[in-house]
């Protein structure tokens, strides 16, 4: 074989090599009908660029809190005071969603708290470039007998 056939065999080997490759590369795969997709998980957010709030700030929740919550009669018999942590999700739209005790003590004040806190109005969404997300909120539930 003479030189110039050689060449052109190899570019014709190159160039069929090459628009297999592309070829393959944006070959579409087929997803049966049957399967099933599911869309990713929303994300939690705990740092954001504008927190969830509660609508009318810290002493409107203060206020719903005392107005709302009534001392389990096991923990006032029992002379039970304390602090139970609760841990929630505001989510997108506002809702609180999720709550459960961090850190509790006992006598019925665990529950009434969870209670409370499953009953309240929506809060203004997490932000983040305007668009509301989930983020969790740590409350301190305060009992104290007076």
């Amino acid at each position: 074989m003479n030189k110039v056939t050689l060449l052109l065999l190899l570019l014709f080997v190159f160039v069929s090599v090459v628009a297999e490759a592309q070829s393959t590369h944006t070959r579409k795969t087929h997803i049966p009908t049957h399967v099933l997709v599911a869309p990713a998980p929303p994300e939690i957010f705990t740092l954001v660029s504008q927190s969830a709030a509660y609508n009318g700030g810290q002493e409107a929740m203060n206020k719903y809190l005392s107005t709302n919550m009534h001392y389990p009669d096991q923990a006032r018999e029992g002379r039970v005071e304390g602090k139970v942590i609760i841990r929630f999700v505001i989510d997108e739209t506002g809702i609180v969603t999720d709550p459960s005790v961090i850190r509790g003590i006992g006598a019925g004040c665990d529950q009434e708290a969870i209670r409370v806190v499953k009953s309240m109005p929506p809060w203004h969404p997490a932000k983040i470039q305007g668009k509301g997300y989930k983020q969790i909120i740590i409350l301190p539930v305060m009992f104290k007998i007076l």
